[in-house]
């Protein structure tokens, strides 16, 4: 087993596309002298060019800018504006994600300020808080360092979010003292809570704020929110009995290449923290070993296993290491990119955990992908936004989600490892019910986000 060091592959498919836009691209094609002899028949052929040239680059331009304009905030469109500042802590720094689908979600509001409080963001993510804004002509933000939220000379904002709650109702303590004192009764403060097994612990430091009726929480899966419902009536149900506990899929819109370079690769992958205690690497690769020797040859050379994440080195058997390929600590846009080349996302949950108290990131990954997860009904009872239209349902992953893999394969390909017309049908079929469940998860999100910024229902 080979342990595979730290690198990164930054893929160059926006560079070369942007690379033939620039101007002195154009003009070398265009700009050079005509023989005396041919100028007339030059001259068309330039201004043909030209003309080609110009379409080229503005059917290019649309194409990356472009996404489904269903899903901007014409869904707020006769809604009145309102006027509100938010602010968006997060002190671990460790869930950028998250952060963005809050941030996409509520600046979807019209005429609310969100000021985001960010410990240390992380792989590039303020470029895409910058296109979210600029693509979806979001409302206007901040991103500051964190301790400018512990200073009292912030005006007190009127809602809070703690991204990461179980850490960061700790990390700003006195920041979070100072804002209910000096807060109007009609301040709230989100939760967002990643580990229900964690609430016991920092249920102290919430109980004002759910007494004051200034606490919302917000879960990231419906799994986690039952059982914060049960944990809370556990802890104090007549405290937490009247708090509303939401769900929120931690979705947003990437700038995914809308017309990446053709390949004949049949891509799965794994995202996420290199960490053996999170997702089971060593048992996922020797599956994936396995099924390589099943598979006909035609398949084997264009298959390769994806991994893609950050933290410690990955141990991978020797005999498939030409097949996967090792991403450490990519900026987010390639990596989302990257991730999106695949037909499947692999879950690989180590813990058991991931389907009773606490969300993986690798569901919601795959709708920011655009990439369908592979999973059984298991799946889509701990995660509810997921549907069978938008994932690969396999029951035979409860036994191996290589096993799941090799099966789906063998319906598209024949014995030969040939292709069937079926497979991009298919692939095709799974991303588009991916992408349109996605669109309906963000305008879900921006409606609850709005609710929680009016109070309405509460």
């Amino acid at each position: 087993m080979t342990l595979l060091t730290p690198k990164k592959r930054i893929p160059s498919r926006f560079a070369h596309l942007l690379a033939i836009t620039d101007p002195s691209f154009r003009i070398g094609m265009i700009g050079r002298r005509s023989s005396p002899t041919g100028a007339w028949s030059n001259g068309h052929v330039t201004f043909f060019l030209t003309l080609v040239m110009v379409l080229a680059t503005a059917w290019l331009a649309l194409r990356l800018t472009s996404v489904d304009e269903s899903h901007t905030l014409s869904s707020f469109d006769g809604a009145s504006e309102t006027s509100a500042n938010v602010a968006l802590i997060e002190t671990g720094g460790s869930h950028e994600e998250v952060t963005a689908a809050l941030f996409y979600a509520i600046a979807s509001v019209p005429g609310v300020y969100t000021s985001m409080y960010l410990a240390l963001p992380r792989f590039g993510i303020e470029n895409v808080y910058a296109w979210i804004r600029r693509r979806y002509k979001l409302s206007p933000y901040s991103v500051s360092p964190l301790f400018l939220f512990q200073s009292k000379e912030i005006a007190p904002p009127d809602l809070i979010v703690l991204t990461t709650c179980e850490h960061d109702i700790f990390a700003a303590d006195t920041a979070l003292d100072h804002q209910f004192v000096a807060g109007s009764e009609r301040q709230s403060l989100v939760c967002v809570l990643h580990h229900v097994d964690r609430f016991e612990a920092i249920e102290p430091r919430l109980r004002r704020w759910a007494r004051a009726n200034r606490l919302r929480f917000v879960t990231l899966s419906s799994h986690t929110a039952q059982a914060l419902r049960q944990e809370a009536t556990r802890v104090a149900h007549d405290i937490y009995d009247p708090v509303h506990i939401d769900e929120f899929p931690p979705v947003f819109p990437a700038p995914l290449d809308p017309n990446p370079p053709p390949t004949d690769r049949l891509s799965i992958a794994i995202q996420g923290n290199f960490e053996d205690s999170r997702r089971d690497y060593l048992k996922t690769l020797l599956q994936f070993e396995r099924m390589m020797e099943e598979l006909p040859e035609p398949i084997v050379s264009r298959m390769q296993f994806i991994l893609a994440g950050h933290g410690k080195e990955v141990g991978v058997p020797g005999k498939i290491m030409p097949y996967v390929s090792v991403n450490f600590s990519l900026d987010f846009i390639p990596y989302y990119n990257l991730l999106h080349e695949s037909f499947a996302l692999i879950p690989a949950f180590a813990d058991e955990g991931y389907y009773k108290t606490k969300a993986s990131s690798s569901v919601a990954a795959s709708f920011i992908a655009n990439t369908p997860i592979l999973g059984s009904d298991r799946l889509i009872e701990s995660y509810g936004y997921l549907s069978r239209d938008s994932m690969w349902h396999e029951e035979d992953v409860a036994e191996s989600e290589m096993t799941a893999v090799y099966e789906l394969l063998r319906r598209h390909f024949d014995d030969q490892g040939m292709e069937k017309s079926s497979w991009k049908v298919a692939v095709t079929e799974k991303k588009q019910a991916l992408r349109t469940r996605a669109l309906e998860l963000m305008e879900r999100n921006a409606r609850l986000m709005r609710q929680i910024i009016l109070r309405e229902g509460s």
